[in-house]
């Protein structure tokens, strides 16, 4: 499995083939083993192939005793887990993420507001929770299908990611509704500033099948803390700010304070 002969594992030593960070957690396994002298199942670590790549593995570690039944050594017998591991972080994945965008869900959007709000706390900083809800979607779905709904929203989500910076989250939250969570934002400008990215960015014809769909965005912006100082109060703030927004005339944006 690991693409060694038999003559270069001889005179090696496990530590040599288990990937740094694991280390750890195998040797805390065998002290335990040491101290208890009884077997540990389930030591998950990840082996460093010849070739560069990683497996990851699982390990029944047992002690080895001498006739006084004193504790000498330990042996232990792996398997290769990694098709599990990865069907398990693909699931893990799928629970997080929209299937259509591959954008983090709302619940992994509020598990990411949670750290912002936390990080803004401590470094004394603002930041906004920005809630968009597509103009004219319906009316896309309705005359050229759900095809082409679909489509639009994909090229939607990969626009409103070109609107933000890497340390910003994007989620689609609903089925025409989108959450940025803005970090850093010094002063309210920062967030006008994305929204009108958004706005020009969304508002852009959509090729689809020798044709044109156009969608608008409506958005709502809430500001930490000014405009609320937990997950939902926040969300909620976005939310009545987006439908004000939406009723001044759409690809619009208003700010949760303005009301």
């Amino acid at each position: 499995h690991l693409g060694y002969s038999r003559e270069e594992l001889i005179g090696s030593s496990f530590r040599d083939q288990v990937v740094k960070e694991y280390l750890d957690n195998v040797y805390k396994a065998f002290s335990k083993i040491y101290m208890t002298g009884k077997p540990e199942t389930g030591i998950d670590y990840k082996l460093l192939r010849k070739d560069g790549t990683n497996r990851f593995a699982e390990m029944t570690g047992f002690p080895l005793k001498n006739r006084q039944g004193e504790i000498i050594g330990f042996r232990g017998i792996g398997r290769d887990i990694t098709e599990r591991k990865l069907i398990e972080e693909q699931i893990k994945h799928l629970a997080t993420h929209d299937v259509l965008t591959d954008l983090p869900t709302m619940r992994l959007a509020k598990d990411r507001l949670k750290m912002s709000i936390s990080l803004a706390q401590r470094n004394k900083m603002m930041m906004a929770v920005m809630f968009i809800d597509l103009d004219g979607f319906k009316q896309v779905n309705d005359t050229l299908g759900h095809d082409a709904g679909d489509y639009v929203l994909k090229q939607v989500a990969d626009r409103l990611l070109c609107c933000v910076r890497s340390s910003d989250t994007v989620a689609r939250v609903g089925g025409d509704e989108f959450l940025i969570i803005a970090n850093d934002v010094h002063i309210p400008k920062i967030a006008e500033q994305i929204a009108e990215k958004v706005i020009n960015s969304v508002s852009s014809p959509i090729a689809f099948n020798g044709g044109q769909a156009f969608v608008g965005s409506s958005i709502g912006i809430a500001l930490y803390p000014n405009d609320g100082q937990d997950i939902d109060q926040l969300i909620k703030q976005a939310d009545k700010a987006m439908y004000r927004a939406k009723n001044a005339g759409k690809d619009n944006f208003s700010f949760a304070n303005s009301g």
